[in-house]
């Protein structure tokens, strides 16, 4: 990965990943929420109240994402899958 190195892997009902903490973080986990529709997700969780941390950012082959930290609470994720068709049109996941 970019950013270093990640493990991924692929369960009969959804996937998952870790990496290791930077030094300038603490050790925590983040739970994603996987979605058919990551514009309509946002817009929703917006609406909700709570605040984007991290905007949408697209995993090529794989999917796309945002973070988001509902008011008073957690930092949470929703997921949304690459679309099967499109697995091999890169930036076409919109």
């Amino acid at each position: 990965m970019p950013m270093g190195e990640y493990l991924s892997y692929q369960t009969p009902d959804g996937r998952g990943g870790v990496r290791p903490v930077r030094p300038s973080e603490p050790p925590s986990s983040l739970a994603y929420i996987r979605v058919k529709d990551l514009n309509d997700a946002q817009a929703r969780v917006r609406a909700a109240g709570a605040s984007i941390v991290l905007p949408r950012v697209d995993v090529p082959g794989m999917g796309c994402f945002f973070w988001f930290r509902v008011p008073g609470g957690p930092l949470l994720a929703c997921w949304q899958d690459l679309p099967a068709d499109a697995s091999t049109r890169e930036g076409t996941h919109r």
